[in-house]
């Protein structure tokens, strides 16, 4: 297993980025964070990128329907940048990231 490089994380973000653009037109995503984070699975090294995306609008606006079309597109595309890590997404309401922001990062 190779770990995931700095610059790799920042190109996650700029795929990310653009893939929630796309995909939310209408919603504003006021940060995305992404963390490397590798754990161990049945005695193997899987490893992940948490990915936390902020967007201004109040819990529960993104509904299931919206989002679960995200992963499987975004898996696409990292991979073809190189980027081999499982993604995990967390959209957190800009209203409960101002309220928590230790829990959003």
């Amino acid at each position: 297993m190779q770990e995931v490089t700095q610059q790799q994380l920042d190109d996650a973000k700029h795929v990310v980025e653009a893939t929630l653009g796309e995909q939310f037109d209408d919603i504003d995503f006021v940060m995305v964070s992404v963390q490397s984070d590798i754990e161990e699975w049945d005695d193997d090294d899987d490893e992940f990128i948490e990915i936390k995306a902020i967007y201004d609008g109040v819990a529960g606006q993104l509904r299931g329907e919206r989002i679960v079309g995200v992963i499987p597109l975004l898996r696409r595309r990292l991979q073809e940048s190189g980027i081999t890590a499982f993604p995990i997404m967390r959209y957190i309401a800009k209203s409960d990231w101002d309220e928590h922001p230790s829990e959003a990062t």
